[in-house]
């Protein structure tokens, strides 16, 4: 252990400018704590601060002066370095924070200090907009309580790690309407080239992928590579029953250095018991499977497992949690509005919500006449492939990340005929019939736009004069075609 920190003691000392001097590293990531240590070897006894930031935006300012036994055996001090805060309340919004510590005083930041953060919730077991996990750990330690282990596998500060492989079976019960159908979510530390990262659906309590034994549906994050800001891996999914792993789906996606990887077993809802499985990374939808009876287990536990995974990467949270069986509410049929051109229809709406407690809503489906025809994770649709002059019928689908959707079916759209002429006109045109005093404001006859300028002041110095004004155009406000 003390090998493995002087280690780390080294690279920390050598990121920061004046390294003889300023060390530390933040070790702490989660959605409740964020901590490490840091110190001036100048003044081995004397604590010293570290700034923390949002976004690029200072938040606070944090005393190093909790005492850490870790510290006291790597020599740094007498280990009254530590310095640990709740994660603030601002980032439990559902939303990426770069969130990064400095030195205080100064922009010199201490190591593992950039990550990225997401959080919905006051700890990491209510996060997701209201979803409520019903386990989770940090690794800090393997509790063999709540885990079965199979192969070699360490908790620590880096989180879960292996320089071998392992994985770990679930113990606890599911909760929730179903113990067939739930969601494992891990939150993967990857600042380095690397390893192999696991979740684990309907697992024995034997099941390893990496060893070839037991049975699971294995989501697999690996072929990990990191270049500066850059963060690539390839995903796939395996079916592996006795031992045997058959890969059903792979495809190349884009990490970050701090990635949410979600796993979903779900149900059809229009085939009650037939399994679907989802997964997403930072909120997008990768690769779906709807496996056969002979491709899964009927029942099994969540886990998780690592393999060969470099220093300073590692699965630093686990969580699971129950299955979302209940509806997103629909898109609300007032908001909805469509303009419609000879080739083209336009439909944009608000935003609809989960149910109180739901997984989060996750996409919008759009059919037409009865077709799928695509999906957007915005609250808009274009659809490019219509006719001039027919009728169409649309319908949206809203998606929660647990697959369950509501529909809602929107009135008759029909397309303007070929040739149709737009009756308005954008802009302020040189040609156009202007209403206005001085040159200074125009009102477009035509289009009913509005552009004008109006003088503020003028600064003035010695022989220089600038003058100010404010200008406005409305041509930056249109409707076009047809609503409704």
């Amino acid at each position: 252990m003390k090998k493995a920190w002087a280690v780390l003691v080294l690279m920390a000392l050598g990121a920061a400018p004046g390294w003889a001097q300023l060390g530390g590293w933040v070790d702490t990531w989660s959605c409740s704590t964020l901590g490490g240590w840091a110190w001036n070897s100048a003044e081995p006894d004397t604590p010293i601060t570290v700034d923390l930031y949002e976004d690029g935006v200072y938040i606070e300012t944090v005393t190093a002066d909790n005492f850490r036994q870790d510290l006291v055996n790597a020599g740094i001090g007498n280990g009254v370095h530590g310095f640990q805060i709740n994660t603030p309340a601002k980032f439990q919004d559902g939303l990426w924070h770069q969130v990064n510590f400095a030195y205080g005083g100064t922009m010199t930041w201490v190591s593992n200090a950039h990550q990225a953060l997401m959080c919905s919730g006051s700890t990491p077991g209510a996060t997701q907009m209201g979803y409520t996990y019903y386990s989770s750990d940090t690794f800090s330690s393997i509790n063999t309580s709540n885990w079965t282990v199979n192969g070699s596998v360490s908790g620590g500060w880096a989180g879960l790690t292996s320089t071998s492989n392992g994985s770990l079976i679930s113990t606890v019960p599911v909760q929730g309407p179903s113990t067939a159908f739930y969601e494992v979510r891990t939150i993967l530390n990857l600042t380095a080239s690397g390893g192999t990262y696991i979740n684990y659906l309907r697992a024995t309590p034997d099941a390893n992928f990496l060893t070839a034994t037991g049975s699971a549906f294995a989501l697999v994050l690996n072929n990990v590579t990191v270049s500066g800001s850059s963060c690539t891996a390839t995903f796939s999914e395996y079916s592996m029953v006795n031992g045997a792993a058959t890969l059903l789906s792979s495809m190349p996606v884009v990490c970050n250095q701090r990635s949410e990887f979600r796993s979903v077993m779900t149900e059809i809802s229009t085939t009650p018991g037939t399994a679907q499985v989802e997964s997403y990374l930072n909120g997008v939808q990768l690769v779906g499977y709807q496996p056969s009876s002979s491709q899964i287990n009927a029942a099994g536990q969540p886990g998780v497992g690592v393999a060969n995974v470099p220093i300073r990467n590692g699965v630093i949270e686990a969580d699971l949690g129950p299955w979302d069986n209940v509806p997103p509410n629909p898109v609300a049929a007032s908001s909805v509005a469509v303009s419609a051109f000879p080739n083209r229809i336009d439909i944009s709406f608000a935003g609809t919500t989960d149910n109180p407690g739901g997984s989060g809503v996750l996409e919008y489906s759009f059919f037409r006449d009865g077709q799928w025809i695509g999906n957007s994770y915005t609250a808009s649709f274009h659809d490019a492939t219509v006719q001039p002059g027919q009728t169409y019928h649309y319908a949206i689908y809203s998606y929660d990340f647990h697959y369950n959707n509501t529909p809602i079916d929107l009135p008759n759209i029909t397309t303007p005929p070929a040739g149709f002429q737009d009756p308005n006109r954008i802009g302020v045109n040189a040609l156009g019939t202007y209403w206005g005093a001085q040159g200074q404001e125009s009102i477009d006859t035509r289009s009913g736009n509005l552009n004008y300028a109006m003088p503020l002041l003028a600064a003035k110095t010695r022989g220089l004069s600038v003058p100010l004004s404010l200008v406005y155009n409305s041509q930056n406000w249109q409707q076009t075609g047809t609503s409704t």
